[in-house]
């Protein structure tokens, strides 16, 4: 659900930004849909959500590492299209948390800016706003195939730092290896539980999945 006056506020975030790519505003999680007066479906209004991904004033980095711990509700924001339209869809056609390589990719271009004054409401079906994160959804999943999941995000950003800056290769071939390994970390609990953790079968588990990542990459480039 949207507040009425939903558009109308976003659009006057662009107006006031209008090199943004996203302009959000606050988000609350409700439950219970037997219920069909909007305002006693309020579960919480937790202080986190508002703001949490505004972008402004952070390096490149910084904006990234914050949006990889994001709950990614501004994604349900208005988006700056004509960032939208440089998307490379095809290289991310992956029916997993496609909204992460997305958000990465419009980062690169404007900033998420938060404004006040209008309510999303998401409705979550069981799991606690606290429980919402990328990582406590999915970190217990071992079908999720981390490796392809982590290089279209760091991908994506990549690209998009390339159109946006005129980026040199080997600026980038920097980049990659750093925000490929923080995406993958972060399903791990972070680099430190990761290296206590690891084992010979752990490193040959990773080894495996990045094999077969690489062939089917490879293969679809071709084809």
């Amino acid at each position: 659900f949207r507040s009425d006056n939903y558009i109308e506020v976003l659009i006057s975030g662009f107006s006031v930004n209008p090199e943004a790519s996203i302009i959000f505003s606050d988000a609350t999680i409700f439950k219970d849909l037997t219920n069909h007066n909007i305002n006693n479906y309020i579960v919480n209004t937790k202080v986190g959500f508002q703001g949490h991904f505004d972008s402004q004033g952070l390096s490149f980095t910084k904006k990234h590492i914050q949006q990889m711990y994001s709950i990614c509700l501004h994604f349900y924001g208005l988006i700056n299209s004509k960032y939208l339209r440089d998307y490379h869809w095809h290289k991310f056609d992956i029916d997993y948390a496609p909204d992460f390589p997305l958000l990465h990719f419009l980062l690169c271009f404007g900033d998420f800016i938060y404004v006040h004054g209008t309510m999303f409401y998401y409705y979550q079906i069981s799991k606690s706003p606290e429980k919402m994160s990328l990582d406590n959804s999915i970190k217990n999943l071992s079908s999720f195939p981390i490796v392809r999941f982590s290089h279209c995000c760091t991908l994506s950003l990549i690209l998009g730092n390339s159109k946006q800056r005129n980026q040199n290769y080997f600026n980038n071939l920097i980049k990659y290896p750093y925000f490929f390994f923080s995406f993958y970390f972060r399903r791990h609990g972070g680099l430190i539980h990761f290296l206590k953790t690891i084992t010979p079968l752990s490193f040959k588990s990773f080894w495996k999945k990045f094999k077969i990542f690489y062939c089917s990459y490879i293969d679809k480039q071709e084809t």
